[in-house]
């Protein structure tokens, strides 16, 4: 679940749902890095926009995911307001609103909404679709090749083809493809690969001039959704011993021998009180008195596990002879369920290599008591 929400979302801002505006070239020979450049540069003339899309999400090339939205958007008076209505062939459908001062989710099929007031502190959220997919280009523009395959329409639309192929192969924005309207920098269309997901989304229908009257940004919660506000969400951490950790988790958990130059320096419960995330245990180890890495410890999640979702780069091993992944790029993150706990070892210390971390791991005991 986790790992699907965090490849979701990476195709989201990649999309960007993007405005950008102001650059008047329209030359198919300029240089891609030239289309990218203006685009991050342009100025957001665009203050209203109405559309339709159709998106798909495909797992080893098999269809998980079908989903049709509706999109609202508008920016006056520098408040950005907004609202969303997708509704996926599975019978699952959600709204979200942000009418500037509140932020509303509402998932139809399990009548569940999430609500904040804090904007602010909900980055991709509160951001304008530009800011958005000017962030994204950002990034994209150093980690990716770019090359510029010309002019297609889409739509009746004239669009820039791009296509953005990463340079290093296990990057987790893999290779994109956008098609950007020439006229106003709006991104028309979008295909994305990441791991073994594949996203394609496409706008099918366009209005730059829609009319909004004063309920398009309103939305009243039903009296029987379970509303949860977001708000109130907070993480409570505070200091556990092993005794107190072996009755959060229902079973004793790992932790280094004595005899190991890697030494516990805390362990700490961060409680979420919400169910949306699940509380866990964080321990903190130390080499020389140095940070070394630090060992994140929650209950097991069957659900979770039955969701193969594979991040690029992530490869299988059997540790401790349990089935483990282990990502070993910039850092080190391997991850294995033993006795109905789910552990994550993340490297502090990017001078640490594999080995040295499964050496680590294969040497955790149980500790039983304070």
């Amino acid at each position: 679940m986790i790992k699907k929400k965090i490849m979701t979302l990476m195709t989201v801002v990649a999309l960007g749902s993007g405005v950008l505006v102001g650059c008047n070239g329209k030359d198919v020979s300029l240089l891609p890095e030239s289309i990218v450049a203006n685009a991050i540069e342009a100025d957001n003339n665009i203050k209203s926009y109405y559309a339709e899309g159709e998106m798909r999400i495909y797992e080893n090339n098999k269809i998980t995911e079908e989903v049709k939205l509706k999109e609202w958007s508008s920016s006056e008076n520098g408040k950005i307001k907004k609202r969303s209505e997708t509704n996926s062939k599975d019978g699952s459908s959600a709204v979200v609103v942000n009418d500037g001062d509140m932020f509303i989710v509402h998932d139809k099929k399990e009548n569940k909404v999430f609500s904040s007031k804090n904007l602010n502190d909900m980055s991709l959220i509160s951001m304008t679709p530009k800011d958005q997919f000017k962030k994204t280009l950002e990034t994209l523009k150093e980690s990716h090749n770019i090359s510029n395959l010309g002019e297609e329409k889409i739509n009746n639309i004239k669009t820039y083809h791009l296509k953005l192929e990463p340079k290093d192969k296990d990057n987790i924005l893999g290779e994109q493809e956008l098609w950007i309207n020439m006229e106003n920098w709006f991104v028309i269309k979008c295909i994305s690969y990441s791991g073994n997901i594949k996203t394609e989304f496409e706008y099918t229908k366009l209005d730059f001039s829609p009319k909004f009257d004063e309920n398009t940004f309103k939305y009243d919660i039903p009296s029987d959704a379970k509303v949860e506000n977001l708000d109130e969400f907070k993480n409570n951490q505070s200091d556990i011993n092993f005794e107190e950790a072996k009755e959060l988790m229902g079973n004793p958990i790992l932790t280094t021998p004595q005899t190991s130059e890697y030494k516990l320096k805390e362990m700490k419960v961060s409680k979420y009180n919400s169910k949306i995330s699940q509380d866990e245990i964080i321990q903190t180890y130390v080499k020389d008195n140095k940070p070394a890495f630090t060992l994140t410890i929650r209950k097991h999640n069957q659900q979770e596990e039955s969701e193969n979702v594979k991040i690029p780069g992530e490869k299988n091993k059997t540790i401790r002879g349990q089935k483990a992944t282990v990502l070993d790029k910039n850092i080190k993150i391997i991850s294995w369920d033993e006795n109905d706990v789910s552990y994550s070892f993340i490297g502090d210390n990017n001078n640490m290599k594999l080995d040295e971390c499964i050496k680590i791991i294969e040497s955790l005991e149980i500790k039983n008591n304070n």
